[in-house]
């Protein structure tokens, strides 16, 4: 149906082209994406407005129109609806259709073109703020052009608009500023003229600024000035500079000194003796000796090689080293001969001192003593037999005194005394058995008298007698209150008694003992198993047992580290019960581990004690005495079940439950003390069994060619191949070298290479070597760059590995089977050491662990050879043989070869990582300036003999003296001009907030800028009227926009740095003031292309005009113009600015048009109510031209020598005879005739005319003008010139009348006069 779509969506019914309808957007519609609303396509529909040189673009709401490429749109509302109008671009500059000057450029816009004038060309157009470039004229610079300005020779000429203004220099006083600037300069500063400086006779006085001066030595004499910032006070011949003006030393510093008669004086450097002031004749530093060092070399001293060498000011002396002694023949020559002594107390088997003792080497010998808390045992042997000093009182279980006994403690050990009553009953070992019957005596029990006494060990018993029962109240003492039963007592049923014994029991004091667990009833008290027997516990049934002693150290209890203390050893403290249940408990699972286990039974702690009882350097943890005990009675190789035992302690890190075991050698029970016997070497025995020799007739050793495992192996022959192993890694740690790794000495060293030596041991034991590997040694640690570049971190093991002879069948095997080993089943690491290798390896058994390949090259196994290969980063020196001299790009060592470095030959080259570097060999210093290299200019060092310089500075070597500069933080005067009148004596260094910047003209503020000092430093601020062109930093650039002295063509720049005005030039004006314009060359040929024209043309005017006065017959002619309608009485006059005007009169010259042209504009006329008559004149050229030189010459004495030269040119007279036509009527228009002459006389040469009588005569004479030049620095040794040149024009224009005064001789003369003056000072 046609109403059923949406009109909202704005559909309609339309057939879908399956012969149905269906609601859809119209044609030219599309639907919204989002809102489903049909919107229509303007552009696709045709109803868009867009110009068909516009793209149109459908939108939502409308449709936008956009101009195409190459065309400008210009639709009345661009805003609202552009590309509605869209016009086609042109290029008016180059289709030719602008109308720009030929003197300007044309610049196209999208829309239309713009002119710019060119540089040095003006715009003059009509109206050049609306539309300029239309007209073009150049610009005059009289400041150009010789004699084109007057200004004085010390005057800055600066081009103007209008004309030329002239400004005296800098330095120089304007005498006539107001009436006539730049005229008459004079200097300013006339100190020097005046005589009123502190210049030496032999230097030469420079003004310098408005009130300053300097002085500078004249050549031939040095400055040696006391003050540096001061130069030209003293100038002194230059002898020292001339060796055969002077008789110092090579060795001396020679000075000139005016205060001496020899005019210099000489001392000796540093490092030098003076022995010329006696040798000499009192003179000094004509002698200098060297102060030799003769410790430098042993070839210089005789000092014995293991001395000290000590130099002397007058020689050395030697000093033996500790460890030696002395034998030196003169006691006066000591160190000379020094004997090594052999310290016993460094190798066990040459002392005999105690282990608890310490060791005191003499130089004879040796001593030995006790250490602290231990007891000398043996006086008369000193330190041989030492001993803990215990307390064994303090402890039951470290005394076997009797419980009644008291225990006495002695230093070396304790004794037992019974306690009264108690009787001792062993009296050969007193207090160990103390009785007291206490049963004799009815006084000394407490039994019932019912009941029987009975003696025991350490007290008594009661027991109730028959037909008594004891009336229990303490189980633990019995037999105190008995009371009778009956005389007649029935016996009980055994049947139904249930309280029948047990056969397997027996009473035990107030207990029961099994005796189907073996156990027995000790002391009437106590049950427990027979001796030899033992168990783990009451349940368990006693069984035979072998006792093994054992002695463990505990480090830790509850991960805390524990410390010994008495209560640890006292049985009722709960400390002691606590650590004792800790060991038994952890010595039984140690014990469980090993190949004991089926056979333990228990663990029994027999004590707790000082661990310094075994070794005086166990100040911590505890000591404990355990027995474990194996069932049965078979025999226990005692070290092996130590030897498990200690094996399970290390696997386990020591710890086990909640204590930490050590596991110290000096606990192993089987440890083999030194058997001294066998062939005597020294104070030991060498073992004969073991193939030991004495070395040295002191140590122990296997003789050459052969070696063992430890001490207590025999020495076997071997082989030996060295291997390099690289590790990286120290448990969890990267291990990196360092120099004090490869110090044998360095403990650090010692441990690193105790435990790799260990690590390989346990590493060949694991593999097919292990019957053939006898030990390994570590040559040395070495830096793993020096094998590998690459190799920057880790250390480099070289070590030795050594095999049984002929048990290697494989020599590569030694280093494959270990590195597979230690790689493929170790996880890197080397046996147990906690060292971890590197994956990459140096194979020294490959072709290229020998090879000739530079370190840095990369070496390839090709065949039974190798190749080598320069990597990147590096360059081949030799290609020819490949990776034999590989140089990198860094690191190269530039001291080898001279060529590659640039130190002074008075220096030494040292080789860094990165370039090197140059230090000075004494007495030379290093002298390089600036960034200059150190070391690479090497001078003497005079300041260490010359120190004159003022407070807050230092000394520093430049050029061959001494110069002061100024220590950091202060700031340098010298800089300053106005240093001299700032009142501050010869003070040059002075703090930043102790000086005035702005006085002293140490600041950066421009010339137009106002400096304002501060506490700290300065502040800038511009001069009202100029523009701050860095406001980040005020003041420093300030511009004046258009300013005069850049004659309005630029704008005026103030320099901070240099104090002076430039002018940034702006519309293509140069030159330093700006003053020279766009180049005029177009302008100029076409104005000289146009006069030629208008030459032409007046020419063949005056032709015509002369012809037709020839017909008319002198008669008169009504119709001819007037001569200066002829010419044309209008002039197109020109600014100055913009046209050239002649300088120098009539530039016409002899010309013969010219001439004519000049005096047709004189006045005369021709009327039209006149005769025509011909006229006959005579014009007569007269020029002369000559020149005069004058040169002065003024020498260093002041005398005067003159040279004039006068050279004349003269031209001869040139006669011209010239027929023009005057109307008779009129003779001559006086005024107008006056006007031209002023006119033109005014152009040409600014005459000035006089009418005398009937004739006119005028005389002109030119503007003269001087310029001078000056050299360009006044203070040059070459002097300076003055030249004064002055051009003068002189001008006659005479006219003599004939016998008609119409006609007559016209007479011009130009006489040109050029003076030169040069005046020279030369001061050589």
């Amino acid at each position: 149906m046609p109403d059923s779509c949406d009109a909202r969506k704005k559909e309609k019914c339309l057939p879908d082209g399956r012969g149905a309808f269906a609601c859809m957007c119209d044609r030219h519609h599309k639907r919204h994406p989002v809102t489903d609303i049909c919107l229509i396509d303007e552009c696709a529909a045709g109803v868009a407005d867009c110009d068909p040189n516009a793209k149109c673009t459908d939108t939502d709401e409308s449709f936008i129109c956009t101009c195409n490429e190459g065309f400008l749109d210009k639709s009345p509302e661009q805003n609202k609806k552009p590309g509605r109008v869209c016009s086609k671009q042109r290029n008016e500059c180059l289709d030719g259709t602008h109308n720009c000057s030929m003197n300007a450029d044309c610049i196209d816009l999208p829309d239309g073109f713009l002119c710019r004038c060119k540089e040095d060309f003006v715009d003059i157009s009509p109206n050049p703020s609306a539309f300029g470039g239309l007209d073009c004229r150049a610009l005059v610079n009289e400041c150009l052009i010789p004699g084109g300005h007057n200004c004085h020779e010390h005057a800055i000429c600066i081009d103007t608009r209008d004309s030329y203004k002239c400004q005296c220099k800098e330095g120089y006083v304007d005498h006539d500023e107001l009436r006539n600037p730049g005229r008459t300069c004079k200097k300013l500063n006339q100190i020097c003229e005046s005589g009123k400086h502190e210049c030496d006779k032999n230097a030469r006085c420079v003004e310098k600024g408005a009130n300053d001066y300097e002085c500078v030595c004249n050549a031939g004499f040095i400055d040696k000035s006391p003050l540096v910032h001061r130069p030209g006070r003293k100038c002194v011949e230059p002898i020292c500079s001339d060796d055969s003006k002077h008789d110092c030393h090579s060795a001396a510093i020679c000075e000139e000194n005016d205060s001496v008669p020899e005019k210099y004086t000489c001392k000796c450097r540093d490092g030098y003796l003076d022995v010329g002031s006696v040798m000499g004749g009192g003179k000094a530093g004509r002698e200098c000796k060297e102060l030799v060092n003769e410790c430098l070399s042993s070839s210089l001293n005789s000092c014995d090689a293991a001395a000290t060498c000590i130099d002397l000011d007058d020689g050395y002396t030697c000093k033996c080293p500790l460890g030696s002694k002395d034998e030196s023949p003169d006691p006066k020559l000591p160190g000379r001969s020094c004997k090594g002594l052999v310290n016993e107390c460094n190798i066990p088997h040459l002392n005999n001192c105690s282990h608890f003792a310490t060791c005191i080497d003499l130089e004879e010998g040796y001593e030995c003593k006790c250490k602290p808390e231990y007891y000398d045992q043996q006086p008369e042997q000193p330190g041989t037999q030492c001993k803990f000093i215990i307390n064994e009182c303090l402890a039951e279980n470290l005394n076997d005194c009797s419980p009644n006994a008291m225990c006495i403690d002695k230093i070396d050990g304790y004794e037992c005394k019974c306690k009264a009553p108690f009787e001792d009953m062993m009296p050969a070992n007193a207090g160990r058995i103390c009785r007291f019957d206490e049963c004799a005596n009815p006084k000394d029990n407490d039994c019932d008298k019912n009941a029987i006494c009975i003696d025991t060990d350490d007290s008594y018993t009661c027991q109730c007698k028959e037909g008594f029962f004891d009336e229990i109240s303490d189980p633990k003492k019995p037999g105190r209150v008995c009371i009778e039963v009956g005389l007649v007592i029935e016996a009980p049923n055994q049947a139904e008694d249930p309280t029948t014994p047990d056969p397997n029991t027996i009473k035990c004091g107030n207990g029961l003992c099994h005796l189907n667990l073996g156990e027995v009833c000790v002391g009437g008290a106590t049950c427990a198993c027979r001796p030899g027997e033992s168990r783990d516990n009451d349940k368990e049934k006693c069984v035979p047992v072998t006792s093994i002693p054992l002695v463990v150290r505990v480090m830790e209890y509850d991960g805390e580290p524990i410390q010994y203390r008495t209560d640890y050893s006292k049985p009722d403290t709960p400390a002691h019960v606590e650590i004792v249940d800790a060991v038994k408990k952890s010595v039984g699972k140690i014990i469980g581990k090993t190949e004991f286990a089926p056979r333990f039974v228990t663990t029994d702690v027999n004590y707790i004690t000082n661990p310094k009882v075994k070794n005086s350097d166990w100040d911590k943890g505890l000591l404990g005495n355990v027995t474990v005990q194996l069932a049965g009675k078979e025999d226990v190789d005692n070290c092996r079940l130590y030897e498990q035992f200690a094996e399970v302690v290390r696997e386990m890190g020591g710890r086990v439950d909640r204590i930490k075991l050590s596991d110290d050698a000096d606990l192993d029970p089987c440890r083999k003390e030194d058997v001294k016997k066998g062939i005597p070497c020294g104070n030991t025995f060498c073992s004969i069994e073991l193939g030991e020799e004495c070395i040295a007739g002191r140590i122990c050793g296997c003789p050459k060619g052969q070696k063992r495992r430890d001490a207590s192996s025999p020495c076997r022959a071997v082989e030996s191949w060295n291997i390099p192993l690289y590790v990286v890694r120290d448990g969890h740690e990267k291990i990196t070298y360092s120099p004090a790794l490869s110090n044998p000495l360095n403990d650090e060293h010692k441990d690193l290479v105790t435990r790799f030596e260990s690590g390989i041991g346990q590493s060949y034991d694991k593999t097919p070597l292990k019957s053939s590997f006898v030990t390994a040694e570590v040559n040395e640690i070495e830096n793993p760059e020096s094998r590998k570049k690459s190799w920057d971190t880790g250390i480099l093991y070289n070590f030795t590995s050594h095999f049984v002879r002929g048990g290697v069948a494989e020599p590569s095997s030694v280093f494959t089977e270990l590195i597979d080993y230690i790689q493929k089943r170790n996880n890197m690491e080397v046996g147990k050491s906690k060292l971890f290798i590197s994956p990459e390896q140096l194979n020294p058994f490959s072709t290229c662990y020998h090879s000739d390949c530079h370190p840095d090259a990369i070496c390839k196994e090709v065949g039974k050879g190798y190749t080598c290969t320069c990597p990147d980063g590096f360059r081949d020196l030799n290609p020819s043989r490949p990776g034999r001299n590989c140089l990198s790009f860094r690191g190269v060592n530039e001291c080898e070869k001279p060529e590659l470095n640039e130190c002074s030959p008075h220096a030494r080259c040292i080789d860094l990582d990165y370039l090197y570097k140059c230090e000075c060999i004494r007495p030379y210093v290093n002298s390089a300036l600036g960034d200059a290299l150190p070391g690479s200019v090497c001078s003497i060092d005079y300041c260490q003999d010359v120190n004159y310089c003022p407070l807050n500075s230092t000394c520093v070597n430049v050029d061959e003296q001494a110069r002061c500069d100024c220590k950091p933080g202060f700031v340098d005067l010298r800089k300053s001009e106005q240093l001299s009148t700032a009142g501050l004596g010869d003070a040059i260094c002075l703090r930043k907030f102790d000086i005035d910047e702005c006085a002293l003209g140490l600041h950066n503020c421009s010339a137009a800028a106002t400096c304002i000092d501060k506490k700290d430093g300065y502040e800038c601020k511009c001069q009202e009227g100029y523009e701050d062109g860095n406001p980040a930093l005020p003041g420093r650039v300030c511009a004046a926009q258009l300013c005069g002295l850049c004659n309005g063509h630029g704008d005026c720049i103030h320099d901070a740095q240099s104090a002076n005005v430039t002018c940034a030039c702006l519309d293509g004006y140069t030159g330093e003031f700006c003053q020279t314009a766009p180049s005029q060359l177009p302008l100029i040929l076409m104005l000289l292309l146009a006069l030629l024209f208008l030459l032409l043309t007046l020419l063949c005017c005056l032709y015509m005009c002369a012809r037709c006065r020839c017909f008319g017959a002198r008669g008169r002619s009504e119709g001819s113009a007037s001569g200066q309608e002829i010419l044309g009485s209008d002039y197109y006059t020109i600014p100055r600015a913009k046209l050239a005007r002649p300088l120098y009169g009539d530039e016409m010259g002899d010309d013969h048009a010219g001439a004519l042209a000049a005096y047709l504009d004189d006045g005369a006329s021709i009327s039209s109510d006149g005769s025509i008559e011909e006229i006959e004149r005579r014009v007569t050229t007269d020029v002369t031209t000559r020149e005069v030189r004058t040169t002065t010459v003024r020498d260093e004495s002041g005398n005067i020598i003159s040279q004039s030269q006068t050279v004349s040119h003269g031209n001869p007279h040139e006669t011209d005879t010239e027929q023009y036509g005057m109307i008779s009527s009129d003779h001559y228009k006086t005024s107008a005739s006056e006007a031209m002459d002023a006119a033109m006389s005014a152009s040409a040469s600014g005459a000035a005319y006089q009418r005398r009588g009937g004739a006119m005569s005028s005389s002109a004479t030119s503007s003269a003008y001087n310029q001078g030049y000056a050299s360009d620095s006044e203070d040059s040794d070459a002097g300076h010139a003055v030249y004064d040149r002055t051009t003068r024009t002189n001008q006659s224009h005479d006219f003599e009348p004939g016998a008609d005064p119409r006609t007559g001789t016209e007479r011009t003369k130009r006489e040109f006069v050029t003076s030169t003056k040069a005046e020279e000072v030369n001061y050589f």
